[in-house]
């Protein structure tokens, strides 16, 4: 007797592929959950009256792009500052994330 099959669509293996882009999604979200962060690290290369230039590296933990952007001061960061700057991932993060505001000035010895 022969049995029909159960899947009866065009492309009878979907499941396969349902399975693969599911578990692809998955650790992906393990991964950004076990090693990503929310803050990059930055230099102050100019000081304004109320705001000041950050020159970003690219930091693939908070997948942010080498870029220069202006951010408010709210910690009274000097020319030649190491900032930290809070960043917003969108999702996926596929065009990098937006750096926001600044969270704390490190200091260096």
């Amino acid at each position: 007797k022969l049995k029909k099959p159960f899947i009866t669509t065009g492309f009878p293996f979907m499941h396969f592929a349902v399975v693969a882009i599911v578990g692809a999604v998955v650790i992906y979200a393990y991964f950004n959950k076990k090693h990503g962060r929310n803050y990059t690290f930055g230099y102050v290369v100019l000081k304004h009256n109320t705001s000041v230039d950050v020159k970003l590296n690219y930091d693939i933990r908070s997948n942010t792009k080498p870029q220069t952007v202006q951010l408010r001061n709210t910690m009274n960061a000097g020319e030649g500052d190491t900032v930290k700057v809070r960043v917003e991932k969108g999702t996926f993060s596929i065009r990098g994330s937006r750096p926001v505001e600044i969270i704390g000035v490190e200091w260096t010895y």
